[in-house]
């Protein structure tokens, strides 16, 4: 078995614990994420993706408990070193992302760390070079930080009200397409998105995201997220804003 003999050739204790002790906590990480998935279906979900990840806890309990039993089968050992390695670097994304957006999760941190306690015991038992493991999670963080790093920003923001919607213009005072924005389109949607609020920030607030100006983010009653592409066409932005704001609450109340 891997790592259950000492260079004498006779048992390894030492190995046997990591072996053990990384089974469990790839275990308590499969419960943990049954636990987070459970309350993401009665709660707001995520506090970093703002409820938009909901499915992700389910898929990382399987997958942990998946690997708590592979881990303990000779034959499966040889495919636990890169499937830790995968999800050591998914994590790794996810929490720089959380760091940079300043949006944590607290339980997703804790899996976070419970999986890299893992793949740390399972490197001992494994015996599996540290520094080609480690390469191999930057890779993969890398790779989930820029996936992940759309979905957390902005995920503090709070929703508009239920038939309600909101539009957040990045704008720069220098910039000739925000002031066009303003003369020409805003008042238009002003008298025509009636459900629709507009509300203007400097682009300076969030210079790693807006990268041109203006940028228009839509936010629905849902908790959904938009970057709408063209900002100059009317019609396709009221047509948005209104599939945002999703039913109108007063129009049943009226019996329209």
């Amino acid at each position: 078995m891997i790592g259950d003999r000492n260079s004498g050739g006779g048992p390894d204790p030492w190995a046997s614990r990591s072996l053990n002790m990384s089974r469990i906590l790839l275990a308590l990480n499969g419960g943990l994420c049954a636990a987070q998935g459970a309350i993401a279906g009665i709660a707001a979900g995520c506090a970093a993706c703002g409820g938009h990840g909901r499915g992700l806890p389910w898929i990382g309990a399987a997958g942990y408990a998946l690997l708590a039993w592979a881990s303990g089968r000779e034959g499966w050992k040889r495919l636990t070193t890169p499937a830790l390695m995968v999800a050591s670097g998914i994590h790794a994304g996810l929490v720089a992302a959380m760091i940079v957006t300043q949006a944590l999760c607290i339980p997703c941190v804790a899996t976070a760390g419970l999986c890299f306690a893992a793949t740390a015991l399972w490197i001992r038992v494994s015996r599996s070079p540290a520094s080609l493991v480690l390469a191999g999670c930057a890779l993969v963080g890398s790779v989930a930080f820029l996936v992940v790093l759309p979905g957390t920003w902005m995920s503090g923001e709070p929703a508009p009200p239920p038939g309600d919607a909101k539009l957040i213009v990045y704008e720069n005072e220098d910039c000739g397409a925000c002031q066009k924005f303003r003369r020409e389109v805003a008042p238009v949607l002003a008298k025509r998105a009636l459900r629709l609020r507009l509300d203007f920030r400097p682009s300076r607030e969030q210079r790693l995201f807006v990268y041109s100006t203006p940028m228009l983010v839509l936010l629905g009653s849902d908790g959904s997220r938009r970057i709408l592409s063209n900002p100059f066409d009317v019609e396709r932005l009221i047509e948005n804003a209104e599939s945002a704001a999703g039913p109108d609450p007063h129009s049943r109340a009226r019996g329209d």
